[in-house]
């Protein structure tokens, strides 16, 4: 394919180990965030790393009566990611709750990913997340919790259980970012290290 043809400017996302494209002269790229989990260890190592903040924190979690449900359905993880997530978007996409519902009932479908909500005893969802399933990574996607579910630090005892289960089963946890300190933060706490990849550009010339 004559890319000069079709383009007039490229932008790609590359995974952690592609190299190839890096040494091109007219190729302008630059190194984004990218956390992830070493899951071949036991479950008390990795816990072992956990900050201050994150044990603290499990401590506390660990006093409240939650429930981890799996396949949730994809209406509720939707209602709650409308309601809580979305409008701290600036530009939220008008297609991506389509597109995020074929991804993510087409990966269930095919036993790749699973859908996993946190609920109290009443019933009340406080947070969900999409994981995607391998042997080699699980990649944390499309999460989403209440106001309550962050007050009672819901996420952080999904993650942890999801650590739980998964530890020795695959190689890395992949948390999806993130360029943002505060979420950066919070992945860290779990012993998460920066990974980095790589995003680049190039434009054809037209006369």
């Amino acid at each position: 394919i004559d890319l000069k043809k079709r383009f007039y400017f490229v932008y790609l996302h590359f995974s952690f180990d592609t190299a190839i494209f890096y040494k091109e002269n007219h190729f302008k790229q630059s190194v984004r965030v990218n956390y992830t989990l070493n899951l071949k260890n036991s479950y008390q190592n990795i816990a072992q790393k956990y900050n201050a903040g994150m044990r603290y924190s499990m401590r506390k979690v660990a006093k409240h009566p939650f429930e981890i449900r799996e396949n949730i359905g994809f209406s509720a993880w939707e209602n709650l990611f409308l309601e809580c997530q979305a409008p701290k978007f600036t530009h939220f996409p008008k297609d991506f709750m389509k597109q995020a519902k074929k991804v993510i009932e087409a990966a269930i479908y095919l036993k790749k990913g699973c859908l996993y909500g946190v609920y109290l005893p009443s019933g009340e969802l406080l947070a969900a997340a999409f994981y995607l399933l391998d042997e080699r990574r699980i990649t944390y996607l499309f999460s989403a919790a209440s106001d309550n579910g962050r007050k009672l630090r819901a996420m952080h005892f999904l993650m942890d259980k999801q650590i739980q289960g998964y530890c020795e089963h695959a190689q890395l946890l992949d948390f999806e970012g993130s360029s943002i300190p505060s979420i950066a933060e919070f992945y860290e706490s779990f012993g998460g290290v920066n990974e980095g990849y790589f995003t680049g550009s190039f434009s054809f010339t037209r006369f």
